[in-house]
């Protein structure tokens, strides 16, 4: 595909099927994750991709007790969440998708858990950027490896989609899967070959984000 067309069609897909993917995909979309930049040239990253029944389970179970979780405290119960739902409006289009991804986690053919490294070695004798700033790089260094791989699942037909709701739930997941302490699970996307159609993203014009030499107001 056209890179540019790539890019304007890549849909968050958050219906996938359940049919197998290949592993031989994954490791292709992997691949085209590593040729991303990363902080220093270190490549401190790992990916981790889950396609084992049980396990999918148990992550798909930690998924929705955090989202139900997070919509208690937000006070949302399950009446207004289906009033919600039923809405026709963007918002509530873009909640049962994710709701459906919520649901049907378990489902999802390849679970891909995007990790780096919690320390930045170029800071490792500067206590004063061993802990924000570290991180801050780290994650600036996985994230172009995810965006890399998210264009290439489109470029192959798959759909995906960018989701950190791994954060809440991350030391039982790190526990299940062996993932080191040393190690930090930035992203987790599914991937599946799509319900759905891909199509043109709505995004704002890019002149009311493009500034010339000074930030106007």
């Amino acid at each position: 595909m056209d890179l540019f067309e790539t890019m304007r069609t890549m849909r968050a897909m958050r219906r996938l099927k359940p049919d197998p993917v290949p592993r031989e995909l994954i490791a292709r979309v992997v691949e085209a994750g590593t040729c991303a930049p990363s902080g220093g040239g270190l490549q401190t990253w790992a990916f981790i991709a889950v396609d084992d029944a049980d396990l999918k389970r148990q992550i798909g179970a930690q998924v929705v007790r955090w989202f139900d979780a997070m919509l208690a405290q937000m006070g949302i119960t399950p009446e207004i969440r289906t009033q919600m739902m039923a809405a026709d409006t963007p918002e509530a289009r873009n909640g049962r998708a994710l709701n459906y991804l919520v649901q049907h986690m378990h489902e999802v053919p390849v679970i891909l858990l995007c990790c780096v490294a919690v320390d930045y070695p170029p800071y490792a004798n500067d206590l004063g950027r061993r802990t924000g700033a570290s991180l801050g790089t780290q994650h600036a260094t996985i994230y172009p490896a995810v965006q890399n791989i998210l264009l290439a699942c489109r470029a192959l037909g798959l759909g995906s989609c960018l989701t950190t709701m791994q954060f809440f739930f991350e030391a039982e997941l790190k526990q299940l899967l062996g993932v080191p302490e040393s190690m930090e699970i930035s992203a987790l996307l599914p991937i599946g070959y799509p319900k759905g159609k891909f199509g043109p993203i709505q995004r704002r014009p890019v002149e009311e984000s493009l500034h010339w030499n000074r930030f106007r107001s």
